[in-house]
């Protein structure tokens, strides 16, 4: 779970991977991780996260065969 979130745009370049936390958690984000190792949780209703996620699922889809 993440009890503070930034509310900080990042740099898509940044980020690694990310992954969703729990839903035992009071409040929904994301756990970003950073190229170099760092960790950040983010709100997943900030539109820029919003915008980051729909940009690697399009990315994604057009990747299958």
């Amino acid at each position: 779970c993440c009890f503070n979130f930034s509310e900080k745009r990042i740099a898509p370049q940044r980020i690694r991977c990310y992954k969703h936390t729990s839903s035992t958690c009071s409040r929904r984000g994301l756990i970003l991780k950073m190229k170099k190792g760092r960790e950040t949780c983010v709100l997943q209703t900030a539109q820029w996260i919003k915008d980051y996620l729909s940009h690697l699922r399009q990315k994604t889809e057009g990747q299958r065969p």
